[in-house]
């Protein structure tokens, strides 16, 4: 069982890489993301999601890359909900 605490280093692990090495990922692999119309982007957040995984201690994704493809898509569903409401009340 994760604790909370490790579920809570992992989402700043997450938020530190996605804004440090996210768009490093993202200039290099943009001829891809062009020719899968930005379907990529849901490889490159699995490639953050298993950083993470790796350096948070005690923390594993049980499938491997199955688990960070489906958090990935997880992560752009609520970030897509959270947007429309923002949206929505401003």
């Amino acid at each position: 069982m994760i604790s909370f605490s490790k579920a809570l280093m992992f989402a700043a692990v997450v938020g530190i890489l996605n804004a440090l090495l996210l768009p490093l990922l993202t200039f290099f692999s943009f001829p891809l993301i062009i020719l899968t119309i930005g379907l990529f982007f849901f490889v490159l957040n699995s490639i953050i999601f298993g950083i993470a995984a790796y350096l948070v201690n005690g923390f594993r994704l049980r499938y491997g890359f199955w688990s960070a493809l489906i958090g990935s898509i997880a992560l752009a569903v609520i970030n897509s909900a959270l947007l429309r409401i923002v949206a929505a009340i401003i």
